[in-house]
């Protein structure tokens, strides 16, 4: 475990969450980077000093709490979330499926939820965060 502060990016993408993390590296952040798939987060982490891949499904609240705890064993308690999983559907309204809007749903507020408890916990414990 570090002595540096922890930033969770949940959903790191080739754009904004790639972004974010290179900046709170840089800033002496250990980065920890969640998403669905492992490849492009592993290329950051071996990358970019400080940054650490953790490869889970932001909607599986079960396998966010896992991570959290491995984040929390490995890097320390969370000071910083940024919350940047997305999901849309561009479909013209009547032919939109009821499916893809629960799918949207799932990822752009229920994964908020789950990482945000999560993240809260700990910024909750030492009144900071």
């Amino acid at each position: 475990m570090s002595d540096s502060k922890v930033c969770v990016v949940a959903g790191v993408g080739p754009g904004t969450g790639a972004s974010l993390t290179r900046r709170f590296a840089r800033e002496g952040y250990q980065v920890a980077m969640l998403a669905r798939s492992a490849g492009r987060i592993e290329a950051i982490a071996a990358e970019v000093l400080g940054t650490h891949a953790f490869a889970v499904d932001l909607t599986d609240r079960e396998a966010v709490q896992a991570t959290f705890a491995v984040i929390r064993e490995r890097l320390g308690p969370v000071d910083v979330l940024l919350q940047n999983a997305a999901a849309g559907s561009f479909k013209e309204f009547m032919d939109l499926e009821p499916e893809a809007l629960e799918r949207n749903f799932q990822v752009n507020t229920m994964s908020l939820l789950h990482c945000g408890q999560e993240a809260a916990r700990d910024m909750l414990d030492r009144g900071a965060g």
